[in-house]
């Protein structure tokens, strides 16, 4: 009987394997086509028909990764791309300076005299895991070990930053549209180097957690953000209640400054298109719920929504069976 139940499940799961390849193959739309996107319309009340555009980012994405077609009608709409920095508008020498200045220590200090005996334990169980220099990480400051063990995991999970929302947008500008950073690399670099000793472990403290949680965490990130989850995506992202000094650091307060850069392009002339992490734009602390508070209109567009006329460029729209299933499947 045991044998008879477990054949069956195994075919079950064939069957539905071969379904979704079908699909994907087929261009079958998963996502129905009024399913919302990450992605905003922002009007004045004074000025209905110029709206600006807010797109919550991934910064690292997958080749499946499932694009909404009322992403690209924004984008290919907009006069001018709006990001949270742009590498490129900076030098590279200026920023090689400022990381070697602001990112690492000058021997004899180390990593191991500003971070607990625990941190250090841990971050030597993940260094290996990752494949990384522990005598290089010894250099670093936490907040720069947190960054490159984040980006090291996530490209060994089988995700690149070139394959980011904000970086494909970005490269795609380059050249056809006006560029606008809210924030400069430089002012990025500083933002991190200044937070204090004790949030920058609890930084780098998160970071750790994050790899240790594994790959299933990026997933369900990517399934909510191709499903317009919001909900779900502030629940994977704020998820943790004792990070909420790094929260108001890393998030809230540049919320409140990005918001008021934001605030007057609204009804602007020529159309904008603003592309930020996706992190920066849920809760009550997030910059749709601050522009609505200077009374703005903020409404989400559906994945398939058509712009002013505007003519989409056809991308694939299906989402990865590995998201699928995270995404039907309860949160351990």
């Amino acid at each position: 009987m045991g044998a008879t139940v477990a054949a069956a499940r195994a075919a079950i799961a064939s069957a539905l394997s071969l379904a979704l390849a079908a699909c994907a193959a087929a261009r079958l739309p998963l996502l129905a086509p009024d399913s919302p996107a990450f992605l905003w319309r922002v009007t004045r009340a004074d000025a209905p028909d110029r709206p600006l555009y807010v797109a919550g980012a991934l910064h690292f994405g997958r080749p499946d990764l499932a694009w909404p077609r009322s992403l690209r009608a924004a984008f290919a709409r907009a006069e001018v791309l709006v990001v949270e920095a742009d590498a490129e508008a900076t030098p590279q020498d200026t920023v090689r300076r400022l990381t070697r200045e602001l990112a690492t220590y000058r021997p004899p200090d180390g990593l191991s005299a500003h971070v607990s005996l625990e941190t250090e334990t841990i971050v030597r169980g993940v260094l290996t895991r990752l494949g990384l220099s522990a005598a290089n990480a010894e250099r670093l400051r936490p907040w720069a070990l947190a960054t490159i063990i984040t980006v090291a995991w996530i490209q060994k999970a089988g995700y690149s930053a070139d394959l980011g929302v904000d970086a494909t947008l970005l490269r795609e500008a380059r050249g056809a549209k006006v560029i606008v950073q809210l924030e400069s690399m430089p002012e990025h670099l500083r933002l991190l180097a200044n937070l204090p000793e004790r949030t920058q472990e609890r930084m780098l403290r998160a970071a750790l957690e994050d790899v240790r949680a594994g790959v299933e965490a990026l997933d369900r990130m990517s399934a909510a953000w191709e499903r317009g989850d919001v909900a779900a995506f502030e629940a994977l992202v704020f998820a943790d209640e004792g990070e909420a000094e790094v929260r108001e650091v890393l998030y809230f307060e540049r919320n409140r400054k990005m918001a008021e850069r934001i605030a007057p392009l609204v009804g602007a002339p020529r159309t904008h298109l603003v592309v930020v992490g996706a992190g920066h734009l849920v809760g009550d602390e997030g910059l749709l719920s601050l522009l609505r508070r200077r009374g703005l209109e903020v409404r989400q567009l559906a994945r398939e929504e058509r712009l002013g006329g505007q003519a989409e460029r056809a991308v694939p729209h299906v989402p990865s069976a590995r998201a699928l299933a995270l995404a039907s499947s309860p949160a351990r």
